[in-house]
């Protein structure tokens, strides 16, 4: 038995996020039913990271047990034909017996997309803000996220997870022509993280709060004290590192 490790892109405008559930449309199981179509062997594609529904991926990387030896090339060329037009498998590599997509990461690199004016051509990957913000005070929140916090103010609550501390490796926003993208890079996400920070962030740009009220909420944390989640459309996992 081998393991195999895949890199996928996805726009994930059609799907109900990355995992596999019942009575829904997901990235897994469409890469499922081709795996095992094109292999001709029940094959399980574990992913790096549960992305939400709506969200996308350029570097999403997912990995599989399989009994036999695979011809990338080939590989790769027929699932091109078969997956959806919305994902794609771009690489496929032989990995050690031990690795695992999620357990085996180093860190994650997701980017956020905001727009000024409307875009027919990004409209389904990026968040199109009606009112002005001030790229500066969004700069400013982002540059208080490198370290490590606890982030149980800023994502979706999980009984089962022992607990919300995440190491930020950096953060930072550049300016577009159209508005602007956000990114950050850390050892792991928590559900909705990086939308929660986008919005309480957008909250700050556009005058609803100030910076101490994003300070304070990631240094003291505080689940009722954000109240606004940022569209998944211009939410991108980029890169895995490992």
């Amino acid at each position: 038995m081998a393991r195999y490790a895949i890199r996928v892109a996805y726009k994930g405008t059609a799907y109900a996020g990355w995992q596999i559930q019942p009575n829904e449309h997901t990235i897994q199981g469409e890469l499922w039913q081709v795996l095992k179509t094109v292999l001709r062997q029940e094959v399980n594609p574990t992913g790096a990271g549960r992305t939400d529904a709506g969200v996308h991926a350029t570097g999403q990387v997912a990995h599989f047990d399989f009994n036999g030896e695979i011809d990338p090339k080939s590989l790769l060329r027929s699932m091109y034909g078969l997956l959806p037009s919305d994902i794609a498998v771009t690489d496929i590599f032989r990995v050690a017996d031990d690795f695992h997509a999620r357990f085996s990461a180093r860190s994650r690199t997701y980017r956020y997309r905001i727009i000024c004016k409307p875009d027919p051509l990004l409209r389904e990957q990026s968040w199109y803000v009606h009112n002005d913000l001030d790229m500066d005070r969004i700069r400013t929140c982002w540059d208080l996220l490198p370290g490590e916090h606890d982030f149980s103010g800023f994502c979706l609550h999980d009984p089962l997870l022992p607990n919300y501390r995440c190491t930020v490796y950096n953060a930072r926003v550049e300016p577009e022509e159209n508005g602007f993208t956000l990114w950050i890079t850390a050892n792991r996400f928590l559900r909705s993280m990086v939308r929660m920070l986008v919005g309480a962030a957008a909250k700050v740009a556009g005058g609803k709060q100030n910076v101490d009220w994003f300070k304070k909420t990631l240094m003291q944390p505080d689940p009722d004290r954000t109240g606004f989640t940022a569209p998944a459309s211009g939410l991108v996992l980029i890169e895995v590192s490992y």
